[in-house]
Parts: structure tokens; sequence; C-alpha cells
């Protein structure tokens, strides 16, 4: 589940220009964890595993609700015949996962937090595998509206950061820029800046590791202390060619990322000029040194959003149409994730500001043509099609052709809900 939530997330955020995952702390600072030894613990067994088939089939179709029922059983299997705290691990990450996308946001945290006291037990209390494992948890808390939580969460994995040695300084630098927007989300400007200079003077130091994150908490840092030539520089220079990777190759994901950031601090402060310009630089390290087909798009549905906030509307439409259309055509095993969010493209919201309403509905009606031939019957995404394309004929008064498709929203709910 986790590797089809990640692509929905890169499709919210193509660029990931604002966030920062927690996952980069076990790639980038620390050797991928190792289950600790224990009476309880066997040698996987060969071959494909039935169940965990099953339930990765549902999460991949986006049969969301079978797959929570799944695991739901698997997991008070695996409690009653004393599994392997490894293969409980995995069950209870995919329930949390599953639940957070369902909405679900207190089973996701009751979830989190019983995996995080197995993975406790299975890595060790301050092992990377734990510092993920607080990262989400806060994630699913402040989604639920428990800041208390997300804070207890954040400060537990910046004092476990704290303990991590010298060569892992970038898991530090992370856990304090995490717990820096924490405490910003919160109102608590005072000490989310005190938390970033404490990053900065990391970041600073010579021979410090060169990590994606420094020009992000840099710039902002610097910025909010009224140093913003400064912060621009530190951006341009990480979007000139951006940092390189432990062999010393250019690194293009994380030049794409500095460049959004860059491009976004040029459309804060009214640059546009500059920040188009950013973004045309982005859009040719997507398509050029991206193997991800689903990144190239979405930076140019940022491209977009900037056109259209420009007032260039046409050149906005062109953007957009480019990235549906790439989407539309994808192929392979990406299509699927591509497919299910053709519905939310900014093309139907800027056809419908400019009242060409009939060039709209047939984008929706495209969509839904699209994932009706890939989508499970009952997915959500086709739900989601399907209300707004409901919701446009309405307004224009199609009421005659607005009732089937409600009838069949129905459906698809009732089939997921019950």
């Amino acid at each position: 589940m986790a590797r089809h939530a990640s692509r929905r997330l890169i499709l919210v955020a193509p660029l990931i220009l604002f966030s920062f995952p927690a996952s980069i702390i076990a790639q980038n600072s620390v050797s991928t964890p190792k289950p600790v030894a224990g009476p309880t613990e066997t040698t996987p067994r060969s071959g494909p595993d039935p169940e965990m088939e099953a339930i990765s089939k549902a999460e991949q179709e986006g049969r969301l609700l079978d797959a929570e029922k799944l695991l739901t059983t698997a997991v008070h299997d695996a409690q009653s015949n004393s599994a392997p705290r490894l293969r409980m691990s995995v069950l209870l990450k995919s329930l949390a996962t599953v639940e957070f996308d369902l909405g679900h946001y207190s089973d996701a945290i009751s979830a989190m937090h019983k995996e995080l006291k197995v993975d406790k037990a299975l890595y060790h209390p301050e092992s990377a595998k734990v510092l993920i494992d607080l990262y989400a948890l806060a994630l699913f808390c402040r989604k639920a509206g428990d800041q208390a939580g997300a804070d207890q969460a954040i400060g537990e994995e910046l004092a476990l950061a704290r303990k991590f040695p010298g060569p892992h300084k970038v898991t530090l630098v992370t856990a304090l820029w995490e717990a820096a927007q924490n405490d910003r989300r919160a109102n608590r400007d005072a000490e989310a800046q005190a938390l970033l200079a404490e990053g900065a003077q990391i970041c600073q130091t010579p021979g410090a590791l060169n990590t994606i994150i420094c020009p992000q908490l840099l710039s902002s840092y610097l910025g909010k202390a009224g140093e913003t030539g400064q912060a621009e520089k530190i951006l341009s220079d990480a979007a000139a060619q951006g940092p390189l990777d432990y062999h010393g190759h250019a690194d293009y994901f994380h030049q794409l990322n500095a460049l959004g950031q860059l491009a976004a601090y040029y459309q804060q402060e009214g640059s546009y000029d500059q920040a188009e310009a950013t973004y045309q630089k982005a859009i040719a390290v997507a398509e050029n040194h991206i193997p991800n087909p689903l990144i190239a798009p979405g930076v140019y549905y940022q491209f977009g959003r900037l056109l259209e906030l420009e007032g260039k509307n046409g050149e906005a439409e062109a953007a957009y149409k480019h990235a549906f259309d790439t989407f539309e055509k994808m192929q392979g095993e990406e299509r699927i994730t591509a497919t299910r969010s053709l519905s939310d493209t900014p093309l139907v919201r800027l056809y419908q500001k400019e009242g060409r309403n009939s060039e709209a509905e047939a984008i929706l009606e495209q969509a839904l043509s699209d994932q009706e031939q890939v989508l499970d019957p009952n997915d959500a995404a086709l739900a989601h099609t399907l209300v707004r394309l409901a919701g446009l004929k309405m307004r224009q008064g199609e009421y005659s052709e607005t009732e089937p498709l409600c009838e069949r929203t129905l459906k698809i709910q009732e089939a997921d809900y019950g």
C-alpha cells in the first residue's frame, strides 16, 4: 500500500516541493534497519503468500473496504497465532494506511500505535524504523485534528534523532525541520524559528552532509529572519545543479525539488517572470532526467497554476491540457495511479471559471470513460468523478442526466461503506 499511497501524494504535490518524507531518514542517513533476532522470529517462508497477495490486489485496485476487512482479519489471526513480529509489523502498517485513506483517522492512529510498539521490539527502540513510525503517527494525528498527539509524536521523533551519532546529522536536520513545521501549524512561530536556527547551524557547518532539506530549511529560516536575499541565493545555488549523491553524481530529483522551492519563492515575492523561467527549467529536468513518468505532468500542472494566477489563461490551459493528455495516455504500472486522478485536472475549474461548461463536462466524461476501462467498478475514484460530473450537469439544469449519475454513485458508496 505504501507504494501506491506515495504515488497519490506525488499527484497532489508533484514536485514534492514543500514536504520531506520521513523515509529519507532510512534512505540517506541510516542503513536499512534489520529485525532484532528473537525467539518469536522465523525465517520468512518462500513462495507466494495468498493472504498477502489478496490484500495487495485489493489495495492496488482501490477496493479499500475489502482491503480493510482482509487486513483486520489477518491482524486478528496473527495475534491469535503469535505470528512473527515482522509479519505483524507489515500488516499493521498496511492497515494504518488503508484506514487513513478511508478517512478513519482514529482507527489509523490506533493501528499506528500498535505498529510502533511492535517495531520497537522488532528493530530497536532507537532505530530508523521507529523514527519513520513516529513521523507517520504525527501525520495521522494532525489529520485527525489531534494536535496534542502530533506534538507528542514529533517530540519523541526529535528526541530520538538527537541520539543518532555524528555521521547521521541529516536525521536530526530532518527531524528539526518536521518539528518546526509542526510548531508553525500550531502558530508557535518563536519555537519554530528556534528549531530552524538549530538546523541552520548544522547545515552551515563545514563538511555537513549535502542533503536536500538544508536549502529548504536555511531559506525558510533566513526568510523569516528578514534575510530574503540570502534565502534566494541558497535556493538558487541548490537549483543550479542540485546536491550530489553519495557517489558524486548529480541528483536530479533533489534538483527538481530545489527548482520547485525557488519557483515558489519567486511566486510568493511576485517575481512572476523569474518564477516562469524556473518552472521551465524544472520541466526540462523532469522530462529529461526523472524516470518516474508521473512527475513531469505534475510540474506542468503547477506551472499552469502560476500562469493562471498571472491571467495567462490560454497558456495555463495548454499546460493543463498537456498534463491531462500525458496522464490519460500513460501505460504500465503507473496507469492506474494516473487514471484515478484524471477528474481532478485543473482544466475543469478553468473551463467553469470561463463559462465553458460544455468543455468542462467533456473533460469529466472523458476521465470517466478512461477510469471505467481501468478501475474496479466500485473504486472510490469513479464515485468522485461521477459526483463532479453530476454536479456540473445539475448546475446546467440537465436533471434527467444527473439522476442516473447520482444513483450510480450511491451504489459505489453503499458497496464501500454499507
